[in-house]
């Protein structure tokens, strides 16, 4: 039988973690782990949505959607779960904002085929050609956006 061990290959935040399995090493980010823990018996609802989105904060996107299928198939009828999981969950759908198309993104999508060299590796929220967020996580991003009065949803993306 092959055995698993999981070692953090080094000790700074994003840090890599390399997996062992039958004597061949694998290197994933922290982003890609799935071993965050699961919802306590007694869970609070209102308690699991905050701990799915300091998963998402801390750009943990895959742990924090298996906690939000979970918390929504165990807490059918509380609205901000439903909510969450619908925002993992949309399988490709796509929706009309109330008030009409969304306007064109062509603006914004020339920022990013020539993005400034502050913006690698980052993620950053533009309206038209101006980024009005960047940050390293996701979470940073939307918490700056929702702090903004912005005039219309802005397109957020991670910069490589």
């Amino acid at each position: 039988m092959e055995s698993t061990k999981t070692q953090p290959a080094m000790s700074l935040k994003g840090a890599a973690t390399s997996v062992s399995v039958g004597g061949s090493s694998v290197k994933r980010s922290e982003s890609q782990r799935r071993d965050e823990p699961g919802m306590a018996q007694d869970a609070d609802p209102d308690k699991v949505a905050e701990q799915i989105l300091a998963r998402l904060g801390r750009g943990l996107y895959l742990p924090a959607r298996d906690l939000a299928k979970e918390a929504a198939a165990r807490f059918p009828g509380h609205a901000r779960l439903q909510k969450l999981w619908w925002s993992f969950d949309n399988r490709g759908k796509s929706w009309v904002v109330p008030g009409g198309p969304e306007p064109s993104r062509a603006k914004e999508f020339e920022w990013l085929r020539h993005p400034p060299e502050w913006a690698r590796g980052k993620w950053v929220a533009l309206v038209g050609s101006e980024a009005v967020a960047a940050g390293e996580t996701l979470g940073e991003v939307a918490e700056s956006v929702r702090s903004q009065n912005l005039s219309r949803r802005p397109l957020v993306h991670r910069v490589d």
